[in-house]
């Protein structure tokens, strides 16, 4: 016999089938929130600015957050990001991964090179 778990939003305690946990870093410290897609989608909007400001970092073997570096001290990965923000490059990329050669999307995590070139050719500046 299957079991079927069924998650409760932390945020509103609604119960429906698009409650996921998200998994996020503050300060180096894991945190997990069940949310279901209207408030995950509230989450998401409300950290753009600081995904489009932010830039790439390789994640530690051991799994824990990446050291900060000490304030004004220069840090390995060359300063900020071309002027292509995150979030219209996503938005672009859902609405393309089919009609394009290009790798299913993903809501989170690296973006490819493929995607940033052709997001790029798509959208001269």
């Amino acid at each position: 016999m299957a079991r079927r778990i069924v998650l409760d939003d932390d945020i509103d305690g609604t119960s429906d089938d698009t409650v996921e946990t998200h998994r996020f870093n503050v300060d180096g410290q894991w945190l997990e929130l069940d949310m279901n897609a209207k408030n995950a989608a509230k989450f998401r909007k409300a950290l753009e600015p600081y995904v489009a400001a932010a830039r790439p970092a390789e994640a530690p073997e051991d799994g824990a957050a990446p050291k900060r570096a000490a304030r004004g001290t220069a840090t390995t990965g060359g300063g900020r990001r071309k002027a292509v923000e995150n979030a219209p490059l996503r938005t672009w990329w859902k609405a393309n991964a089919g009609k394009k050669d290009l790798p299913e999307f993903a809501e989170t995590g690296r973006i490819p090179a493929k995607v940033r070139e052709a997001y790029g050719e798509a959208n001269p500046s």
